[in-house]
């Protein structure tokens, strides 16, 4: 625990213990560490976080994050962690906790998902870096898509001989027809969790978005987010690398 230093940024670690398509995972066996150990390692190594927590509801996973010298100051309440618990739950009641009980202040949060083990350090600081040049009220990590995504996507309708709707039109439909030059359309990104850096007081208010929100473009040959069984052995072989 960081005492009698000013706050600025607090990371935050999520962790619940309860999982559907991948059974405890946040403490998974990857490459011979639990998953959350990669997110816990990095947010150590950050040189511009001022102190960081995980929150969680499990006693399992509070001990092993305690075991990789993170902060577990509390056990989350179990309504922050269900299914359909949204992020923003939990940041406040972390946010409120340490301002209560250790008199932190933070200006920004930086949600820092376990789920994401090819993260780095230099991510966590890029994307605080670039919150405090910009001014921004959210800045998300993100990986680049190109040109083709959405408006080189259609709406299938499988009840309907496999009808093809276009997903996005636009003015570039309106003057191509369908043959629309890919160098016209907008470049696209696709936000990853590495680090979103919010400020401290949109979380008070209930929302992890402001109106200006910047994107920190990651590497995307390296980016994973484990949501399946598969997304487990990509990463295997990406953290190999």
């Amino acid at each position: 625990m960081v005492k009698n230093k000013e706050i600025n940024f607090l990371g935050i670690i999520g962790a619940r213990g309860s999982s559907k398509r991948i059974q405890r995972k946040n403490i998974v066996d990857l490459n011979g560490n639990p998953l959350i150990y990669y997110a816990i390692k990095e947010a150590k190594k950050s040189k511009l976080l001022d102190a960081f927590l995980v929150s969680t509801n499990d006693n399992e996973i509070a001990d092993i994050a305690k075991s990789f010298g993170a902060d577990v100051p509390f056990l989350r309440p179990n309504k922050y962690a269900t299914d359909f618990s949204r992020d923003v739950e939990y940041l406040k009641h972390a946010l409120s906790w340490v301002e209560e009980n250790r008199g932190w202040k933070p200006k920004a949060v930086v949600m820092i998902s376990p789920t994401c083990p090819t993260r780095t350090a230099d991510d966590i600081d890029g994307a605080i870096k670039l919150f405090k040049k910009t001014g921004a009220d959210t800045v998300r990590t993100a990986i680049d898509v190109g040109f083709f995504l959405p408006y080189k996507m259609w709406e299938v309708n499988y009840e309907d001989g496999n009808k093809l709707i276009r997903a996005m039109g636009g003015k570039f439909f309106e003057k191509y027809g369908q043959d629309v030059p890919s160098q016209l359309l907008p470049k696209y990104c696709y936000p990853i969790a590495y680090a979103y850096v919010i400020k401290a007081g949109l979380i008070k208010a209930g929302v992890t978005c402001g109106d200006d929100i910047r994107a920190y473009i990651v590497d995307r040959k390296m980016a994973i987010d484990i949501d399946s069984y598969d997304d487990i052995d990509i990463a295997k072989e990406l953290l190999k690398k």
